[in-house]
């Protein structure tokens, strides 16, 4: 009977706490979560694939921070990297520095060269979440580059996790017995 008492005030704190009416410190919330055996969700920025699309074969240097944009959302890189033709001799492509040009013929532009790099969203939240073809604008664009656009679909994209919002969480999980 101790038990069914001390759970259901575990589950009035979680309701109090979910509606706002009781403020709580995250790391007493974080205890109090970890009853249930849940733990809060922290910040995952987006990130994937950005495609290059450009005219010229030659060796484009991409430096870390380099910056792409979305509407309100920011995208960089989170190392350098230097991009070859096919042709350059004795560059080691198992370095994720090094990075291949692709031949291709992009109907829209007339271009005939493309490269991947990984980006990462500077802001926190699904706002940075990318799908395959949306475009992107560079604030510093590489010489002949014709465009940039999603290469697929971005992971990611949550925020850190409110007390309110943890309380909840662990709520829907529970099955209280009627006392």
């Amino acid at each position: 009977q101790t038990a069914d008492i001390d759970a259901a005030y575990l589950e009035l704190q979680l309701k109090a706490i979910s509606e706002g009416t009781v403020t709580i410190t995250d790391e007493q919330m974080d205890s109090l979560a970890s009853n249930y055996f849940v733990t809060r969700l922290e910040n995952d920025p987006a990130h994937g694939p950005a495609a290059f699309i450009v005219r010229d074969s030659i060796i484009y240097d991409v430096p870390k921070g380099y910056q792409i944009l979305f509407g309100d959302s920011s995208y960089i890189t989170t190392q350098p990297y230097t991009v070859y033709p096919t042709t350059t001799p004795g560059i080691d492509f198992s370095d994720p520095g090094n990075i291949r040009l692709q031949t291709i013929y992009d109907q829209a532009t007339g271009s005939n060269y493309r490269f991947e790099l990984p980006f990462v969203c500077e802001q926190n939240g699904a706002e940075g979440i990318r799908v395959s073809g949306e475009v992107f604008t560079a604030t510093n664009p590489l010489p002949s580059l014709q465009r940039i656009e999603a290469a697929g679909s971005y992971a990611g994209g949550t925020t850190r996790e409110t007390n309110a919002e943890l309380a909840a969480r662990c709520m829907s999980g529970m099955v209280v017995k009627s006392l």
